[in-house]
C-alpha cells in the first residue's frame, strides 16, 4: 500500500469491513502477498497433517481467505486499468468523520446559587466541617513521682554508661515526648549524659556480652534491650544476631553453673558417704543427665564408681561383666553357706 490516504485516517477500513476503496496498490505489494500466501498455504497443510482439529486452523483460513479477497481486488484493478476502465469506487463520496459531542445541558442558575450560598455560609462560620478543630490543652505537669522517677533513671543510665533517646525516656516515664521538652532542666542533662556516651551501640553491645561472659551472669533478651534503652520489639528488628548469642551465651553459662553445683553436691555424697542414683543427682542440680554425661563424663564416673564402693542398689547396670560374674557367685556362696533359698527375683 502506498500514496496518501484521503481520508486522513488510514486505519478506516470501511462499513462493510472489506477493505478502503482508496487503497493504492503497486505490483511491489502483490508480488509480497503472493509469497505470504504461499507460506500460509504451505503452513495449513502441515497443521492438518499434524493435527486436523488444530484451532488455529480456523485463524489461518480466514487470514488465507482475506489474501485472495485482497489479491482479487488487485486482479480486478489491474484489469481495469488494462481496459481503460475508471476504478470502481462505490465510496468515493464517504468520508467518516467522528461523531459530534453531545450538548451538555449547563447547571441550573437557582441550583449554582444555592451551592454557592452553601459553600459561603461554611466559610463563614467559625469551625466549618472541613476545618479540623485544634484544642489548646494547658502544659502537663509532671508531679514529684514522676520526678522522682526521672532522677531514678538519670542515676541509672549515667551509672550504667548506657545513653537513651528522649522518646524512650519519656516512655520510660509514661509521659508524651512533647511535655519531657517543657522541662529543660531534665533534657539539658539527659542531652549532656548522651553526648559523653556517643560510642556505637553495637560497640557497647559486644563489651557487655563480654561483661556477662566473664561474671557468668545471664539476662534475658528483654532486661537486655532494656539495658540499653530499647524495647525487646525494637532489638530484634534493629540487631537480628544479637539475640540469638544472648541465648546461646546464657545456656553455656547455665551449663558451667550446673557442673560446679555437680562438682559440689559429688564431693558432699563423698564426704558423707551416700549414694544417689545419677538421674536423681542431675535432677538436684537442675541439669539434664545427657547434657551433663556430655559436658563432664568425670562426674557421672566419679558417681558411679561412689556407689559401686556404697554397695548401693541400682548401680548393677553400670558394672562390668566380670564384676557381675563375681557378683552372682559371691551372692551364691553367702546363700550356700547361711542356707537361704535364692530366687531370680
Amino acid at each position: 500500500m502506498s500514496g496518501p490516504c484521503v481520508c486522513g485516517d488510514p486505519c478506516w477500513i470501511g462499513p462493510q469491513g472489506n477493505g478502503c476503496d482508496y487503497a493504492l496498490y503497486t505490483p511491489e505489494s502483490k508480488r509480497a502477498l503472493l509469497d505470504d500466501r504461499a507460506i500460509l498455504v504451505s503452513q495449513i497443510e502441515a497443521l492438518e497433517a499434524g493435527n486436523a482439529a488444530h484451532p488455529r486452523l480456523g485463524q489461518w483460513k480466514a487470514r488465507l481467505s482475506r489474501l485472495d479477497q485482497v489479491l482479487e481486488e488487485i486482479s480486478q484493478a489491474e484489469l481495469r486499468a488494462v481496459n481503460g476502465e475508471a476504478p470502481a469506487r462505490p465510496r468515493e463520496q464517504l468520508i467518516p468523520r467522528d461523531p459530534a459531542f453531545e450538548n451538555v445541558s449547563s447547571q441550573l442558575p437557582i441550583k449554582r446559587t444555592l451551592r454557592e450560598r452553601r459553600r459561603k455560609a461554611i466559610r463563614n462560620t467559625e469551625h466549618g466541617p472541613f476545618k479540623p478543630k485544634h484544642d489548646v490543652k494547658p502544659p502537663e505537669e509532671l508531679d514529684a513521682n514522676k520526678l522522682t522517677l526521672a532522677e531514678a533513671i538519670l542515676g541509672d543510665i549515667e551509672t550504667k554508661g548506657v545513653p537513651m533517646a528522649p522518646s524512650a525516656f519519656a516512655l520510660r516515664l509514661g509521659i508524651n515526648v512533647r511535655v519531657l521538652y517543657q522541662y529543660t532542666e531534665i533534657c539539658d542533662r539527659l542531652s549532656a549524659h548522651n553526648r559523653r556516651f556517643t560510642a556505637p551501640l553495637q560497640e557497647r553491645i559486644e563489651a557487655k556480652l563480654d561483661e556477662l561472659r566473664v561474671q557468668g551472669k545471664i539476662m534475658t533478651v528483654e532486661e537486655f534491650a532494656g539495658f540499653f534503652g530499647i524495647l525487646e520489639r525494637q532489638f530484634y528488628i534493629r540487631y537480628p544476631e544479637y539475640p540469638g548469642r544472648l541465648v546461646e551465651q546464657n545456656k553455656i553459662i547455665q551449663i558451667e553453673q550446673a557442673c560446679r553445683a555437680a562438682e559440689q553436691h559429688l564431693q558432699e555424697l563423698v564426704d558423707t558417704q551416700t549414694g544417689q542414683k545419677t538421674r536423681e543427682f542431675a535432677k538436684q542440680v537442675h541439669i539434664d543427665i545427657k547434657v551433663l554425661s556430655k559436658q563432664r563424663p568425670d562426674i557421672i564416673e566419679k558417681l558411679i564408681q561412689h556407689n559401686k564402693a556404697l554397695n548401693m542398689p541400682g548401680v548393677w547396670g553400670y558394672s562390668s561383666r566380670e564384676e557381675r560374674i563375681a557378683r552372682v557367685y559371691e551372692y551364691w556362696e553367702r546363700a550356700r553357706q547361711s542356707g537361704e533359698p535364692l530366687s531370680l527375683s
